[in-house]
């Protein structure tokens, strides 16, 4: 009972802070609108645990509960020894023994096949014993400040892609806020909302740059080197994905040249770069790497018989294996799982959902119009597109692991598809259910 109290009073406590003016203007949401938003977000992390407590069991197979499990065993140091507690939590001087014991114990500080990569799970564990100094281990406290943590990044993406969208905020509402897999995903006790913190400055940041270098805002350069350390700690290709991103907004805005050409010569210059590092004395194969994780993952798939196991081309060493791979790699990304595909109610989701994007993606196609395609900001997100559902799936052989990890992408495909769509395609009822909506999430000065 006194979690489910602490729970409520702090859940009153963000929707103030959420309501509060400044977030408002820069959100262009009402209050209502970013109040229900949250709400929703808050109902999809209490069905994640519904569905991990009663649908998906034992609880050691959930990523949530082995996290909020081990930052418990982390925390339980602090009454024992503080010092060891802040060792822990911190990293610094941390190989002690005894410390070495508490991390034996815990489930996810290891990787089931640990290799050289930083293990980007002991930052949620870390987050979460942080957490359980005010939370008092309440689980569904826990929920809550994941799912604010998670909101925040949202509410960052959703102005970047006003910006680059002006015209289209309902569609880029729809595209940050209630896609399911963005939805689900990132309001849980997991990886993804921290993710989405970091990711969803980062983009806010390279949207507003140079904008971002005046002298009064010096403050966002710094939150954006927290943000890019973060992201590189929990999912590094995020940063490698994003760098043709960069030199495509870069380029872009320079040259002024075709998006395809743009495009091509982002990725152009990443493999070259990439070709150059492998060729060189450095010990570090950039392809020979990417080929490692592809094991790593298929061997990881046949250890716990992963259900969603899908084959995938074997990739080599060689560059051109991973270059000749990219388009079915792409594919799976987007396609997969198929609707004959899901055993499960989550993957069955995943599966309409892509059947979705597939939608839209064929009413763009017939009302595309080229004047609206070539900006520097459709430049950013098609290579952010293009390079992370190519990586995705040149490595990752479980269509679960894709669906997870393809949702920073996927606010980016769904709005620029929606740029593409004419409002006179809505019709009677609907149109006048799109208007209601409109009215009821966006602020006046928002609404397209």
């Amino acid at each position: 009972m006194l979690s489910i109290i602490a729970a409520i009073v702090i859940t009153l406590f963000l929707f103030l802070i959420l309501s509060s003016n400044r977030i408002l203007k820069f959100t262009g949401l009402s209050k209502q609108g970013i109040i229900t938003l949250f709400s929703i977000k808050i109902i999809a992390g209490l069905m994640m645990w519904a569905i991990y407590s009663f649908y998906y069991t034992p609880r050691n197979t959930s990523d949530s509960f082995n996290y909020f499990d081990d930052a418990s065993i982390m925390y339980s140091t602090l009454k024992i020894d503080p010092g060891i507690y802040i060792r822990m939590l911190t990293g610094i001087d941390d190989d002690d023994p005894v410390i070495q014991n508490y991390y034996d114990s815990m489930n996810l500080w290891v990787k089931p096949l640990e290799d050289n990569v930083y293990n980007d799970s002991r930052i949620v564990i870390r987050v979460n014993a942080f957490l359980m100094l005010f939370s008092q281990r309440s689980f569904l406290v826990h929920i809550i400040m994941f799912c604010f943590i998670g909101f925040i990044g949202q509410l960052y993406l959703f102005r970047s892609l006003n910006i680059a969208f002006p015209n289209s905020v309902s569609g880029n509402l729809i595209s940050v806020f209630l896609l399911p897999s963005v939805l689900f995903w990132s309001s849980g006790i997991l990886k993804e909302p921290i993710l989405m913190l970091g990711f969803g400055y980062l983009v806010y940041f390279i949207f507003q740059f140079p904008d971002r270098l005046n002298s009064k805002k010096r403050g966002n350069i710094l939150l954006a080197l927290l943000a890019m350390i973060l992201s590189m700690y929990l999912k590094f290709y995020i940063l490698i994905v994003l760098i043709p991103a960069i030199l495509a907004i870069i380029m872009m805005q320079k040259w002024r040249k075709k998006i395809v050409l743009i495009i091509g010569g982002s990725f152009s210059f990443l493999y070259l770069f990439a070709l150059l590092i492998s060729y060189l004395p450095l010990d570090f194969n950039v392809f020979e790497i990417v080929a490692r994780k592809q094991n790593d993952f298929i061997k990881v798939a046949e250890v716990f018989q992963a259900g969603s196991a899908i084959e995938i081309p074997l990739l080599t060493s060689s560059p051109l294996s991973v270059l000749i791979n990219s388009p079915i790699a792409f594919f799976n990304t987007l396609l997969r799982p198929f609707l004959w595909e899901s055993k499960n109610i989550l993957m069955l989701v995943a599966a309409f959902e892509n059947l979705f994007f597939v939608i839209l993606i064929l009413f763009a196609a017939f009302n595309f119009k080229s004047e609206k395609f070539n900006s520097k900001y459709m430049a950013f997100m098609i290579t952010f597109i293009i390079g992370l559902f190519v990586l995705i799936g040149l490595v990752t052989p479980i269509v679960g692991a894709m669906v997870r990890y393809k949702i920073p992408a996927l606010p980016f495909l769904t709005a620029i598809m929606f740029v593409f769509i004419p409002r006179s395609i809505l019709k009677g009822n609907f149109q006048k259910l799109t208007l209601h909506c409109e009215h009821f999430f966006l602020a006046p000065g928002s609404k397209n």
